[in-house]
């Protein structure tokens, strides 16, 4: 399950491995394009028993990544070289883990989503805005017939995300 998964897919085990060592266990990878840091819970491949995932508290973190918009969240990299966890750190439960990730990741997915329909309809109301301000040839430029089904159709393609946002969450719940 996802192990061809792009950058920032951590959370589901891609990149970092884990083996017993000392009473806990040791990891290694790096995962990249993480949003926050640490404390984290990360998935990594055990050793001859699958998946798990352990709470770390202690990691080093990378480069921060350069975004465009969204400048408050600090995605960046995670190195797990030399990171030991205890037996104590290893998260247990009675189920699926891989069902469990997978609804945690399809929650963060509409989050995300969420997220990037309030961007694009802010965007869209400054651009409304501006254009009904700025004038050109004596009148606002939202009254030019480009301008004005340019500014339709992205009214329509954020009513549209909104909309299928509300339906993927209403799946989800």
């Amino acid at each position: 399950l996802l192990r061809d998964a792009p950058a920032g897919s951590c959370g589901l085990g891609v990149g970092v491995q884990a083996r017993r060592s000392d009473g806990g266990y040791r990891l290694s990878g790096v995962c990249r394009w993480v949003l926050g840091g640490a404390p984290a819970v990360v998935v990594a491949d055990l050793e001859g028993e699958g998946d798990a995932a352990f709470v770390v508290g202690d990691v080093r973190r990378g480069k921060r990544c350069e975004t465009l918009g969204l400048g408050a969240a600090r995605f960046g990299d995670l190195d797990f070289e030399g990171c030991h966890v205890t037996e104590a750190d290893r998260l247990r439960g009675s189920g699926d883990l891989r069902t469990a990730l997978l609804r945690v990741a399809s929650r963060y997915a509409l989050i995300n989503a969420a997220r990037q329909v309030g961007l694009g309809r802010a965007a869209y109301e400054h651009a409304l805005e501006y254009a009904e301000q700025r004038l050109a040839f004596g009148k606002p430029v939202a009254h030019f017939q480009a301008i004005a089904f340019l500014l339709a159709d992205v009214h329509m393609d954020v009513e549209s995300a909104r909309g299928l946002l509300w339906r993927a969450a209403a799946a989800w719940d």
